[in-house]
């Protein structure tokens, strides 16, 4: 059974991923149909950062996977070797 405390932090989470889903769908798919002038485009970067963060965040990611997976492999190796 979850604890409270896992409940809490899944429910957090949820939310936090909610509203970072529903700021990334506005930015990139409402304000490119609003004016320039409105005030609504003073909330967002420009449009061009729509791009580049999720690449930067994918790039950071998929190093980080393969890292690991280097690392576990080259460990593995070396116990392989040492018997």
């Amino acid at each position: 059974m979850a604890t409270t405390s896992d409940r809490l932090v899944g429910g957090l989470l949820l939310l936090i991923s909610f509203v970072v889903f529903s700021y990334y769908t506005a930015w990139v798919f409402l304000l490119p149909f609003v004016r320039p002038e409105h005030a609504l485009h003073g909330y967002f970067l420009s449009s061009e950062w729509a791009i580049r963060i999720p690449v930067l965040l994918l790039v950071v990611g998929l190093s980080g996977i393969f890292g690991f997976i280097s690392l576990v492999l080259l460990r593995s190796g070396n116990k392989k070797k040492q018997s």
